[in-house]
């Protein structure tokens, strides 16, 4: 279970196989991967047919759970074999990588990746990404609501049962922001168009505020300073990921592109 994304440039793979087919097809090939390796520490010579696992079927009646085997997830998997090799020049490869433009957030959501987060957001209001983090979430409404019952519900999707939050002021002007909040603008809005999710990438400092001054003046894309984080060297598997997405969607930006997500 993840928070899926894809950058939505066009593509033949996207086009024979859907964003959602190639996302499927790779998370196949990690999860042979993965207990093709289990099974055969005690037994080398295991056929790939008896390596199954439970696999998790949504259908419109809710989960649906079927035997997989290793061999089928590779067979599924090998049908994104012929696109591979297209990835490696395209601009959309957010994660260098084949179907880079593709990834996902998985559930649940570290404790240590969340506080990664918050910790991200402006340190003041008066700076011009706290102004406009403030002003934003009170002109769309992040309520968060949707993220605080899932986050209630269950432990599947978040470690902690509270989300953390971020305040500012005093005691009589009081500002604050939860991540359920912050999820709410990252995840709930539909397509993540250029504009918003440069600024989503402002508000947590993926982008240096001193170098922002162009691109707030003209609202020009192609004016947006360098992206700072290395979700190649984040150790920490949630906040690896969430940077990754903001990754994504300053590339998208860049393309003047849109990100789709799915939670």
């Amino acid at each position: 279970m993840s928070v899926d994304w894809f950058v939505n440039r066009d593509c033949a793979a996207k086009r024979d196989l859907t964003a959602q087919g190639i996302l499927e097809g790779e998370k196949f090939r990690a999860t042979a991967d993965e207990v093709i390796e289990k099974a055969r520490r005690h037994d080398p010579d295991t056929p790939l047919e008896q390596i199954v696992i439970k696999h998790t079927l949504w259908t419109p009646e809710g989960e649906e759970l079927r035997d997989i085997s290793a061999a089928e997830m590779l067979e599924l998997a090998g049908e994104l074999d012929p696109y591979r090799p297209a990835c490696e020049d395209c601009q959309a490869n957010v994660a260098a990588e084949p179907f880079g433009c593709l990834g996902c957030i998985n559930y649940p959501f570290s404790a240590a990746g969340e506080r990664w987060l918050m910790g991200q957001l402006p340190a003041s209001l008066k700076s011009a990404a706290g102004f406009l983090l403030q002003q934003a979430k009170m002109d769309f409404g992040w309520t968060g609501a949707t993220f605080a019952e899932l986050r209630r519900t269950s432990h599947r999707f978040f470690e902690l049962r509270r989300a953390p939050s971020r305040s500012w002021g005093g005691l009589f002007s009081r500002s604050i922001i939860t991540a359920d909040q912050l999820y709410s603008a990252m995840f709930e809005v539909g397509d993540i168009k250029p504009v918003h999710g440069a600024m989503l990438c402002f508000f947590v400092g993926a982008l240096a505020e001193e170098n922002m001054a162009p691109f707030l003046a003209a609202q020009d894309l192609s004016l947006l300073p360098d992206f700072r984080f290395e979700p190649r060297a984040e150790r920490e598997a949630t906040t690896s990921q969430l940077q990754m997405f903001f990754r994504a969607l300053y590339i998208a930006a860049l393309l003047e592109v849109t990100v789709t997500t799915d939670f």
